[in-house]
Order: C-alpha cells, then sequence, then structure tokens
C-alpha cells in the first residue's frame, strides 16, 4: 500500500482531481492524507491552475466578444486618476476579480452530497459554469481522465480471444470493426437487431490477409 501511495503522490493529476471532486475538496485530503502530502496536492493543483487555466477569459469576456461580432469598438480613453481615486483605491476591499483564484474558493467550501450524480456531471451543469467560469474547465479536462487502465487492458485480451488459431488471417482493420462493434453493444450505443441488419455490409468489406503478407 505504502508504494501505491507513493506513487499516486508523485502524480499531480490524481490530487488535482480529489481536490476537484465536490464530494471531496480539500478537506478530505486533510482527513485522509498525511499533512507533507496535503501541502503537495495543494501546491501540484495550484501550478495547473496557473499554467493553464487561470489566464483564460472568462465567460463574460466571451460573451462580449460574441456581441461584437468580431467587430472593433472605439473605446475612451480613461480619464487620469485623481487624488481621491488613488485613496479609494487603496482602501478597497474588493478584489480586482471576483473569480482570479476559483481553485482555493472551490477547495476550501464544504464537500456536497451529489445524490447519485457523478462529478463530472455535476461540472458540466450550467450553474458550475457559471460560478467558476474558469474552473470548470480544469475540472472537466482533469475528471475526464480515465483513472485505470484496466479497460483497454480488457479490450486486448478481448482482441486475443477474437483471433484465435482458426482466425489468423484477419487484417487488422477487420479486428478493429469487430471490436468496436463488441463494445458498442455492451454499451448500448447499438443493439443486436442493428448489428444484424448491417452484418452483410460488414462481411462484404472484410478483407482477409495474404498467407505471405506481414504486418
Amino acid at each position: 500500500m505504502e508504494k501505491y501511495y507513493r506513487l499516486s503522490g508523485s502524480i499531480p493529476i490524481y490530487a488535482a482531481a480529489v481536490l476537484l471532486d465536490p464530494t471531496k475538496r480539500e478537506a478530505y485530503a486533510r482527513k485522509n492524507w498525511d499533512d507533507d502530502y496535503v501541502y503537495r496536492a495543494l501546491e501540484f493543483a495550484h501550478e495547473i491552475w496557473a499554467d493553464k487555466y487561470e489566464s483564460l477569459p472568462s465567460l463574460d469576456s466571451e460573451k462580449d466578444s460574441s456581441a461584437r461580432g468580431g467587430q472593433q469598438t472605439q473605446q475612451r480613453n480613461p480619464r487620469t486618476p485623481t487624488a481621491l481615486d488613488e485613496m479609494l483605491a487603496k482602501v478597497n476591499v474588493q478584489s480586482e476579480s471576483a473569480d482570479a483564484d476559483d481553485l482555493s474558493s472551490f477547495t476550501k467550501a464544504n464537500a456536497i452530497n451529489l445524490h447519485g450524480q457523478s462529478p463530472i456531471e455535476w461540472w458540466c451543469r450550467k450553474e458550475q459554469r457559471l460560478a467558476y467560469p474558469r474552473l470548470h474547465r480544469m475540472a472537466i479536462d482533469i475528471l475526464s481522465i480515465p483513472p485505470m487502465s484496466d479497460e483497454p487492458e480488457r479490450v486486448f485480451s478481448g482482441a486475443r480471444r477474437t483471433i484465435s488459431w482458426d482466425r489468423h488471417n484477419l487484417t487488422s482493420k477487420n479486428v478493429e470493426m469487430i471490436e468496436s462493434l463488441a463494445s458498442w453493444i455492451k454499451e448500448g450505443i447499438v443493439g443486436h437487431l442493428d448489428v444484424g441488419n448491417s452484418l452483410e455490409g460488414l462481411i462484404a468489406g472484410m478483407e482477409l490477409r495474404d498467407d505471405d503478407e506481414s504486418e
């Protein structure tokens, strides 16, 4: 288990995925992880945030750009700040950008119950895009990454059963079509009836590899 945690700790994406999960956030990390790893996890996540997402345009700026239709508008030259403006700026407690640090505000908030909804489904909701105009992009990118490699390995093993000793003349194109159909049926994308209706065309398009052909 120690080896597993060391390997997980060396991957910044893993830490960021936990922090961006609405059911976990920073509270989960502080409760279940060592203090040193919590510090590194927060540091990793903020590095990804600052490097790729913090400076992205917000939804408001994108809407303004779309409304203009690409046409440039003339802007008035800002007036020279007065002494009163400078004094008000010094005592102002409002942030210049309310969503400048979406990551910190999100991770420090309380964890919530998604009631059967997946984290990525929660992030894809319109209200999250509005509340976190930049962070939702980071969350969707990271949470879309498959957490394990078992599915590719399962497909590889299934393909080996497809290419049995008496079917070794199947070309890679045919194997790809067969495995794709099997996956689509399993996920419910197509039904057995749909496959049966198109099976004739599939067989007609199959190619047999010559004995002397090497791939």
